[in-house]
């Protein structure tokens, strides 16, 4: 199977990390509508409350959620002081499991998104195909991906989730081509195309002749047009 490396390794983090925020961006994100302040006011402890409007925060603007861990502590913070607790009612230590699993179903329900399933992956596996069939960069697809996330209102994934999809598809791809390729040709095109990549020779220094037909110079220069002439009868022989 074929790997590839679709971000680097800081953007990688930064796609699984939660949003740094500013002093407006906080107010902004962490501010809380009618609806969603009579569900909190549901909630029974300071901690819950907490928890819930951070990983309400974090979702309203990368679209996923993240562990307790995770959470930043200057957002922490701001949840408590907005909410009129004290830093001592807290402890996000217990704020994991099954409570912040219904948190979380609280929070696509109230926002009408769907939760990263089977069926959200099915609906991402058949987009990813269909984007790599279009020959996309990696980094295109990816990207593409995210935004069909965003639109269809489907939680994000994490990086390595997506990754795995977009390589699974890339060498579904591959090899379909390879073996249409295989029924197709037959013995006397196959040997041709092994004469053009230079697979018989014994000279491992010599460019094979398919390079020379990958990029036709554009030059008008009467030497370089007479190199495009002659490619363009090395082709045709093929």
């Amino acid at each position: 199977m074929t790997k590839f490396v679709i971000l680097s390794s800081t953007e990688r983090l930064k796609f699984d990390s939660p949003p740094k925020f500013d002093a407006d961006e906080r107010s902004l994100y962490f501010s809380l509508t009618k609806a969603e302040l009579n569900l909190i006011q549901e909630l029974r402890s300071p901690t819950t409350k907490v928890g819930f409007i951070l990983q309400l925060g974090y979702f309203k603007v990368n679209g996923k959620f993240y562990t307790t861990e995770q959470i930043r502590s200057q957002d922490i913070n701001y949840v408590i002081k907005m909410l009129g607790f004290e830093p001592t009612d807290i402890d996000l230590s217990s704020y994991q499991k099954k409570i912040t699993t219904d948190h979380r179903k609280k929070i696509l329900f109230l926002l009408q998104w769907q939760s990263f399933d089977k069926v959200a992956e099915n609906k991402i596996n058949d987009h990813a195909k269909w984007l790599v069939q279009r020959q996309l960069s990696l980094r295109s697809i990816f990207l593409s991906i995210i935004d069909f996330c965003w639109q269809n209102k489907i939680e994000l994934p994490s990086y390595n989730v997506l990754s795995s999809i977009i390589v699974e598809k890339y060498n579904e791809f591959e090899n379909e081509l390879i073996t249409t390729l295989a029924n197709k040709l037959t013995l006397e095109q196959i040997e041709k195309l092994n004469q053009l990549a230079n697979i018989h020779s014994d000279k491992r220094l010599q460019r094979p002749k398919i390079t020379l037909i990958k990029k036709i110079n554009q030059s008008l220069s009467p030497t370089d047009i007479q190199e495009n002439v002659e490619v363009f009868k090395m082709f045709k022989e093929y």
